[in-house]
């Protein structure tokens, strides 16, 4: 069995190394038994590269455990680190993206985004190859002071209580694991539509989607919440309700030993996936 939690076969490598990943992934899947994709989009993208065929897969969601995000604010002294660390008072509005700084992630897009959001501060939590270019983007945008590169960030669960919003801009994403910590937070999240990433925001009730690349719709949701934080805060309130049920470590276990039940034996190997998830084409589907 092979759990694909996105893939890189699109957007990542270099054309020659993309193809020989590609060639990998689609003979590794030839002699598996089945193969499990974390939402029903990146099964697709997958089938339609050639890597496996339809019955073999099985959709399982992503599964976290999240109580260290739901017990957070019972830890004294440790929220309201990361807003000190940056010199920025509770009354200002402060949105943060967290994730690897490299291409796919597309922090140039949302740095593009800020300036066109002036109520809003950034905080960038992670690290990565285009840092220094970031850093540079950022000073020719004229929003270096609004824009707070913070490096690794050790205490997650702590530093999205100080954020007012998470921000997810990337080109690709399987189940992107930053928003499902930041509903668990009770964080509002506002994200590109790619992937999977519309398994985790519901549209309108936990957060908003926009387009890959589109600086405006970023900058305009971005500076409406800072003009009226609580349509934020009611979101957030909605994602944090939603997550555990959907994202929780528990549904993913037991979702896990049908699955190695059937490939046991209670079903012929090749065909794990028939019974609840088979492709597009009709069916159902966890």
């Amino acid at each position: 069995m092979h759990t694909f939690h996105g893939h890189v076969l699109q957007g990542y490598f270099a054309s020659a190394e993309q193809r020989a990943f590609l060639a990998l992934e689609r003979r590794l899947a030839r002699a598996s038994d089945a193969l499990v994709a974390v939402s029903p989009e990146v099964r697709d993208e997958l089938v339609d590269l050639g890597v496996g065929r339809p019955g073999q897969y099985r959709v399982i969601p992503v599964g976290l455990n999240l109580d260290q995000y739901f017990r957070v604010a019972q830890r004294a002294g440790q929220v309201g680190a990361l807003r000190r660390s940056l010199g920025l008072p509770g009354s200002t509005f402060v949105a943060g993206v967290v994730g690897r700084l490299v291409p796919i992630k597309d922090h140039a897009t949302l740095l593009r985004a800020l300036v066109d959001a002036p109520d809003v501060h950034l905080a960038v939590l992670g690290d990565g190859e285009l840092r220094s270019s970031l850093h540079r983007l950022a000073a020719d945008l004229g929003v270096a002071d609004r824009a707070h590169f913070t490096g690794w960030w050790a205490d997650m669960p702590a530093a999205l209580e100080d954020l007012d919003l998470v921000v997810l801009p990337s080109r690709n994403e399987g189940t992107p694991l930053a928003l499902v910590e930041a509903s668990a937070a009770g964080r509002p999240v506002l994200a590109t539509d790619v992937g999977g990433v519309r398994h985790v925001v519901e549209a309108g009730v936990t957060g908003w989607l926009c387009r890959a690349g589109d600086s405006t719709g970023l900058a305009g949701r971005m500076q409406s919440l800072a003009k009226a934080p609580e349509l934020g805060r009611a979101a957030g309130r909605e994602g944090r309700r939603l997550v555990a049920p959907r994202f929780g470590m528990e549904r993913t276990v037991v979702l896990h030993r049908e699955l190695y039940r059937e490939m046991l034996g209670q079903r012929p190997p090749g065909h794990a996936g028939d019974a609840t998830a088979p492709d597009r084409r009709g069916g159902r589907s966890h």
